[in-house]
């Protein structure tokens, strides 16, 4: 995962945590604003049309996997999948941005960051540098103790010792 996706990850985590205290957000929600927001890009460009393409197949994963949770009959999808979905929308949107002349991570930390401004969320999203980002409700001492939780955790263990 690149620095702008950790960040990313990093800023949506912190962002959901303070939006949705409760928990509520469903994966099936996740699928249908997915498919909204792309709804949006094809108001602005034909070429999103592979985008729709690769978004309403990983839509119909996200459906398999939905209908698979709820114990209903029909065909089945895996992570895996839904993965390598994923992967083609976040490719084909990288090559939409670079054929339109669009900074893509600029465009991202502006979107991100003007929904938690209109939806009155402290949360903000800097990838200006490549460190991780820092929620601004997020004390000093609480992003060090994340980042050595982090770097811990990205540390080879020997095989032998399990250290």
């Amino acid at each position: 995962m690149t620095n702008t996706f950790k960040s990313l990850r990093l800023a949506n985590e912190a962002r959901q945590a303070e939006w949705d205290s409760g928990d509520q957000i469903s994966f099936a929600f996740r699928g249908n604003e997915l498919a909204g927001e792309v709804g949006e890009a094809l108001e602005h460009a034909v070429r999103a049309l592979l985008l729709s393409i690769a978004t309403g197949k990983a839509c119909n994963i996200v459906k398999k996997l939905e209908r698979e949770n709820m114990g209903l009959a029909g065909s089945t999808s895996t992570k895996g999948q839904l993965a390598e979905e994923l992967a083609d929308i976040a490719i084909c949107t990288d090559l939409i941005a670079m054929h339109a002349g669009i900074n893509l991570q600029s465009a991202i930390t502006g979107k991100f960051n003007a929904t938690s401004e209109k939806v009155g969320l402290q949360t903000r999203l800097d990838l200006s540098t490549s460190s991780e980002v820092v929620a601004s409700r997020m004390s000093l001492e609480q992003w060090i103790e994340q980042r050595l939780r982090n770097l811990q955790a990205a540390i080879p263990k020997d095989k032998e010792t399990g250290q």
